[in-house]
């Protein structure tokens, strides 16, 4: 890979956006090396967690507009971002350890749909985030409305989408889009310190529960409850819960292996 940086240490993988002349924006080198290094880090039972961030001044701004040659036609912009960039998003989504974003400077575009895909985000209150869609004739994709529209609701997502405005950090958290806002640096040391202490949950609760939440968007009270039920069966038959029940016997700190 060379548009995409992938260190691991602690058990925690740290995936780097590494176009920093760019702002690191999406060309097809990049949706493939983003591509790899997913599937290396889902690949690596070891892992705990995984950290998303950009490297220089930018998280993502988006598709860059130089990368992709002639004007494509709409049929091939609509396989492309099924392909690649809705690949992108599901297998960030999929992945059964927690996924923090880093978000270390400016997002744009499909880059909010990397960053929105994970499960926490922590912004530098330097940062900024902008639906740059419609500034060039253009409506979300990447799952950045999917993301938006469910964190604000409609009349917000709207609003954010339509006027194509940067939002500040601290306004980011304001709308819930963000969990955290951070000194720029101290941004990675804090997504570190929060991955570390995600680790050292049971890995297969936390799979577990990210299905359900991730189910109970999409469906009502008593299908919910049957899949809570299905999924249930999964951590309660490992040794992690009898660890986790014994721990909390003998009042101590549990140690959680993923079995």
């Amino acid at each position: 890979m060379t548009t995409v940086e992938l260190q691991i240490r602690d058990r925690i993988a740290i995936l780097t956006l590494s176009r920093p002349g760019r702002y690191n924006a999406i060309n097809q080198e990049l949706l493939h090396d983003l591509l790899s290094g997913l599937d290396q880090v889902k690949n690596d039972a070891a892992l705990r967690a995984l950290i998303i961030t950009g490297a220089g001044k930018g998280f993502c701004a988006g598709a860059d507009l130089d990368g992709f040659g002639d004007q494509p036609s709409g049929p091939d912009v609509r396989d492309q971002l099924v392909m690649y960039y809705g690949s992108i998003i599901r297998r960030i989504t999929m992945l059964e350890i927690p996924v923090i974003a880093a978000i270390n400077g400016a997002v744009a575009g499909a880059g909010i749909g990397i960053a929105l895909a994970c499960d926490y985000k922590l912004m530098a209150i330097t940062a900024k985030l902008r639906y740059a869609f419609v500034n060039i004739g253009l409506s979300p994709d990447a799952g950045s409305g999917w993301f938006l529209a469910r964190a604000v609701g409609y009349a917000k997502a709207l609003e954010i989408a339509i006027d194509g405005e940067k939002v500040e950090a601290e306004r980011c958290k304001e709308f819930g889009l963000v969990s955290q806002v951070c000194p720029a640096d101290e941004l990675l040391d804090q997504a570190h310190s929060l991955a570390k202490r995600l680790a050292e949950r049971p890995p297969l609760a936390f799979a577990s529960t990210k299905r359900i939440m991730r189910y109970a968007l999409e469906h009502g009270l008593t299908d919910t409850i049957a899949y809570e039920a299905e999924q249930q069966m999964i951590p309660i038959q490992s040794h992690d819960h009898q660890e986790g029940v014994a721990a909390f016997l003998e009042k101590r700190k549990p140690k959680f292996t993923g079995h």
